[in-house]
């Protein structure tokens, strides 16, 4: 180095809002309370984590190991409460099914191995399944 030269050491920081750069005595701000609080909130442990993790409690009353039933461990928030939205949609359609049992006497309801046989008996026997976008 030469004699009346000085060397000013300067940072490049990757802060929220992009890259920062800073010289000696200088400072950046790297976090932003308003993004802590949005990880904290969806569960993110830190702002390299591409999508959450999606897991159940220990238990916490549910079938262990099916929190990917019907999604995928990489999906994002909206894909995620998305596809929860149409499977609950589904569930309270199943239960709105009316049947109409017309022809028959009697209903039985017997084991068949590790099933159950349900058998119809009378002239005519007829099961009518009705769904609501049907009626």
């Amino acid at each position: 180095m030469a004699i009346g030269q000085a060397i000013q050491v300067r940072a490049n920081v990757r802060a929220e809002f992009g890259l920062t750069k800073i010289i000696q005595g200088a400072s950046a701000i790297i976090s932003d309370g308003d993004t802590d609080t949005v990880r904290q909130f969806i569960g993110q442990q830190s702002s390299a984590e591409l999508h959450p993790s999606y897991h159940i409690p220990p238990a916490y009353n549910t079938l262990d190991g099916r929190q990917d039933y019907n999604g995928l461990e990489s999906d994002d928030l909206t894909v995620r409460v998305s596809k929860l939205t149409a499977m609950m949609a589904d569930k309270a359609q199943d239960k709105t099914i009316t049947k109409g049992f017309t022809g028959c006497s009697i209903v039985s309801n017997t084991a068949s191995g590790l099933n159950r046989s349900i058998a119809f008996i009378g002239p005519a026997p007829l099961l009518n399944i009705i769904m609501p976008s049907s009626a």
